[in-house]
């Protein structure tokens, strides 16, 4: 995969997926803009990696922190060649799972900021300067959550739909100025190692690495004509249901 010398801005760096994507595009020679609102686990990134790694804390959802994580990336870089939109999570962040009619008003606030809004914010911040040089790639991460939605997750599940609808209709407008715009929807993903389970057909969980191998396939050259696909990588969960 040819990504020798790209700048890729990676947000939700610090989490188990964003962690195995950061060493693997930097394994592969990319510059790296590494974000997340932890940034302890950044600076230890960064150091591993070296030189090519900038590390920025940043919360996705708010609009000024974006602007200066852009703004720090280009200065560093002078360009950004592949915005890859991992951040995001569900209410169990704030330790409010509940079913539709318990939800609160302000868990919907939280999801849909870390999660729709803040792939709005970044995909903004970087546009501009990808349609200027008429080459770019947006990568957002959704879940199967949004493709067939779960249960006391009605929050997440819509905000992450959201995401994929971004994803077509984006791919749409930019196509013309040589952007391709795609999205990952993971299922069950262990951030090191696999499980067994019985809730997908492949009898097994995903690992942080699998979904990272997906992510550089489309940062890379190679995937230059695909745009507006949301890819499923949850070891056939979605599929339907099982027949013993």
């Amino acid at each position: 995969m040819k990504l020798q010398g790209k700048t890729i801005l990676l947000t939700g760096a610090a989490g188990g997926v964003g962690r195995a994507t950061a060493m693997l595009l930097a394994g592969k020679g990319a510059n790296l803009v590494l974000a997340d609102i932890r940034s302890e686990p950044l600076r230890e990134m960064a150091a591993q990696i070296g030189d090519r790694a900038l590390p920025i804390a940043a919360d996705v959802s708010c609009a000024q922190d974006v602007r200066n994580m852009v703004d720090a990336a280009m200065a560093q870089f002078g360009r950004v060649d592949v915005l890859v939109n991992n951040a995001g999570g569900s209410a169990n962040l704030l330790g409010k799972i509940s079913t539709f009619l318990d939800s609160e008003e302000s868990t919907w606030d939280f999801v849909f900021a870390l999660n729709l809004k803040g792939t709005f914010l970044c995909t903004h911040a970087v546009l501009e300067q990808m349609v200027r040089r008429r080459a770019g790639k947006i990568i957002n991460i959704a879940s199967i959550a949004g493709v067939c939605g779960l249960e006391e997750r009605v929050d997440y599940s819509a905000a992450k739909a959201g995401v994929i609808g971004m994803t077509r209709a984006l791919a749409m407008e930019v196509g013309e100025y040589n952007i391709q715009v795609n999205c990952i929807s993971p299922g069950l993903i262990l951030h090191s190692g696999i499980c067994k389970t019985e809730g997908t057909y492949l009898r097994r969980s995903g690992d942080a690495a699998e979904v990272a191998s997906l992510i550089a396939f489309l940062a890379s050259e190679e995937a230059d004509y695909i745009t507006g696909q949301n890819y499923v990588i949850d070891g056939g969960r979605c599929l339907g249901p099982k027949q013993k």
